[in-house]
């Protein structure tokens, strides 16, 4: 016996392409974003004139160790919440009362 069903009822239940592709594009940039983000800021760091807080508080309050800094904990961040599960808003108001001790 064949298999009488149309190629759009086969399809149905398979998921939907909603945010797939958004999500690929997103990840694919950070990632590439990354690829010279965290060698510059490595390369940045190591080449400090010296070790101390001092130096290190100095590049950070530069123009140049803010932006790459910022770009790059910005690109992680990304990276990092778009494999994150999403938590549902309604499960906080649980989270934080099953936190709180009573007594």
């Amino acid at each position: 016996m064949g298999d009488y069903r149309t190629p759009l009822s086969k399809a149905r239940g398979l998921g939907s392409a909603k945010s797939g592709v958004g999500h690929f594009i997103s990840q694919r940039i950070s990632a590439i974003a990354l690829l010279v983000l965290i060698p510059t800021f490595i390369w940045s760091v190591a080449t400090l004139p010296s070790g101390d807080y001092a130096a290190a508080q100095a590049w950070l309050g530069s123009p140049w160790g803010a932006i790459v800094t910022l770009l790059t904990l910005t690109a992680a961040l990304k990276r990092a919440v778009g494999h994150a599960p999403s938590v549902s808003l309604h499960a906080i108001p649980g989270l934080v009362a099953g936190a709180i001790p009573r007594g």
